[in-house]
């Protein structure tokens, strides 16, 4: 399974540096290749974070490695891993969908 972290939006603030990223949104694809074609799936969050003064990167400076980082050291390891495994767990579905039993007439009605 490959995970791609992406950085789809920043919010940012003029204090205590212009540009400060306050908020970003985020989305975490996992895909997998099943055969020949790929399958994959999506999810979409966001993070707001608190405002530091210290180790501040200039605005222009950014890399979406950088606050990929951010997010992740954020969130902490549990719940990387808990986007990851839910999004393996939503691919493997695709791949192998669950028997879903229907209801039967009973044979005597």
């Amino acid at each position: 399974m490959k995970y791609t972290w992406i950085v789809n939006a920043m919010a940012t603030v003029q204090e205590p540096v212009p540009n400060y990223v306050l908020t970003v949104g985020f989305s975490v694809i996992g895909s997998l290749d099943n055969a020949g074609e790929e399958v994959s799936s999506m999810l979409r969050d966001s993070i707001s974070f608190e405002v530091k003064e210290s180790d501040i990167t200039p605005y222009e400076d950014l890399t979406e490695e950088l606050v990929i980082s951010w997010v992740k050291n954020s969130l902490g390891p549990d719940v990387v891993a808990n986007y990851e495994e839910s999004l393996a767990g939503q691919v493997w579905d695709m791949i192998n969908p669950p028997v879903n039993p229907e209801p039967t007439p009973l044979p005597w009605s």
